[in-house]
């Protein structure tokens, strides 16, 4: 479809947090439809989740001004963000956001997750969480733990961590729109400068 931007993106990525709060109007603006394909962003942490400490250890950062330069970043645009410990597991949120997107509501069910994750530092592996926010976003209860189990969804999840490789994705969020591509959470005035030169 030529009005389409593909989106790269985790839910457990700050800045596709950030990048999608600078996105949204270029989406209305534009009249962009919109794929979202999922990243596979630390998919080998652990079930209980893993402490930014572990994350990132032996890489010479800074976690806590890394974390408090996001926050003040996330709050200059009016986005909760809460300092964080650990990082969690996405796999659970991705598999249940492709039946959300089946529906039609990956839109409402995207923002519930950040707001989740970066606003309040919940555990968005935990099924409980999921079966909670689920059943708010669909106004009705659902079998979350059957959606989770469900071959159909899982191999979704799969096939866009196998589009990723193909497309050779290092980093997100990334963008791709009429063939060209635009890495990390851009300003508003470079993203107009992107949509507009290669509309």
């Amino acid at each position: 479809m030529r009005n389409t931007v593909v989106v790269y993106t985790d839910f457990i990525c700050p800045w596709c947090y950030i990048g999608d709060h600078y996105l949204a109007p270029f989406i209305a603006s534009h009249n962009l439809n919109v794929e979202y394909v999922m990243y596979p962003l630390h998919p080998e942490t652990p079930s209980q989740g893993l402490r930014l400490t572990e994350l990132f250890a032996g890489r010479n950062m800074d976690i806590g001004n890394t974390q408090n330069r996001i926050q003040q970043k996330a709050h200059s645009l009016g986005l909760a963000y809460t300092s964080r410990t650990h990082t969690y597991n996405s796999l659970n949120a991705q598999i249940l956001g492709k039946y959300f997107a089946s529906k039609q509501l990956f839109e409402p069910y995207k923002k519930a997750l950040f707001h989740s994750y970066f606003g309040l530092a919940n555990d968005i592996s935990n099924v409980s969480l999921l079966q909670e926010l689920g059943s708010t976003i669909s106004g009705d209860t659902i079998n979350i733990s059957a959606i989770l189990n469900d071959e159909l969804w899982k191999s979704q999840v799969q096939a866009d961590w196998d589009r990723c490789r193909k497309d050779s994705i290092t980093g997100i969020p990334t963008l791709c729109y009429q063939n060209h591509y635009c890495v990390g959470a851009q300003s508003s005035s470079t993203l107009e400068t992107f949509f507009n030169s290669n509309h």
